[in-house]
């Protein structure tokens, strides 16, 4: 499944996971995002485009389906 496919839980648990990638890597590029919740959702369908998720990439839904 893509990106825009996920569900409500998946894609919130790919935003936090892309929120801690950022702090660890560059935090620099947070800049007034002080919460994963703040990054819009725009900014995660971007940087994931093109990814091929399964449903146990996720926690929320690992051995789900």
């Amino acid at each position: 499944m893509t990106v825009e496919e996920l569900s409500r839980e998946q894609f919130e648990e790919l935003r936090e996971s892309y929120y801690y990638s950022l702090l660890d890597s560059d935090d620099d590029i947070l800049e007034e995002v002080i919460y994963p919740e703040d990054i819009p959702d725009n900014i995660i369908l971007e940087h994931y485009d093109g990814v091929v998720f399964t449903a146990d990439d996720f926690f929320c839904t690992a051995g789900q389906y």
